[in-house]
């Protein structure tokens, strides 16, 4: 039964099937796990993709909700630069399904489409501010794994500083996380 369709008891509350991952109902979760599903619910109709399989391990969806709730809720970065990050992680891991969902999210916080095709294709975007460069030049050399360039460096902690760094980073690890487990469950995009 769909997440809310009602059945003869009323409605059925469960947490969506994801790629192979089944269905599960909300019944069925551990308190910690039922409170996170509890909180999406609140404010949306549907939990987010890798929740659905972070769900089943409630100690774990509870703190991986605590990190999405910092970097994306409560954070130093605007919804922009968020965009741009989660977006050039998605085309590092070749994610698709976050690929999908975040350009519907970017072009909401207004990155243009040049912008978006951009990033995919591995470019430099031209981006409006300062900021945004130094946040992709900073995102990119993290996404290298090797130690940044002088001068990036020092750009990054000039214009964004030291803590919006720190997120950036906790942005970008959330939503490799994120990739790891849509792509070990198959979940596909749209």
């Amino acid at each position: 039964m769909p997440n809310g369709s009602t059945g003869a008891q009323g409605p059925a509350l469960t947490v969506e099937s994801l790629g192979r991952a089944p269905e599960l109902p909300a019944e069925a979760l551990d308190a910690p796990a039922r409170e996170v599903f509890d909180a999406f619910r609140s404010f949306r109709d549907t939990i987010p993709g890798p929740f659905r399989a972070w769900l089943r391990h409630g100690e774990f969806a509870a703190r991986m909700k605590s990190v999405s709730d910092k970097v994306i809720r409560d954070g130093l970065l605007t919804a922009r630069e968020r965009e741009i990050a989660i977006l050039m992680t998605a085309r590092h891991l070749d994610a698709a399904f976050i690929r999908a969902a975040h350009e519907k999210i970017g072009a909401r916080a207004g990155l243009s489409e040049a912008v978006m095709t951009a990033i995919h294709e591995g470019r430099t975007p031209d981006l409006d501010t300062d900021r945004e460069q130094a946040l992709h030049a900073a995102a990119a050399a993290m996404l290298t794994a090797r130690p940044a360039p002088q001068d990036v460096y020092d750009e990054a902690l000039a214009t964004l500083g030291i803590e919006a760094l720190c997120e950036l980073s906790g942005l970008m690890g959330f939503y490799s996380s994120c990739a790891f487990i849509l792509t070990f469950h198959d979940a596909q995009a749209g």
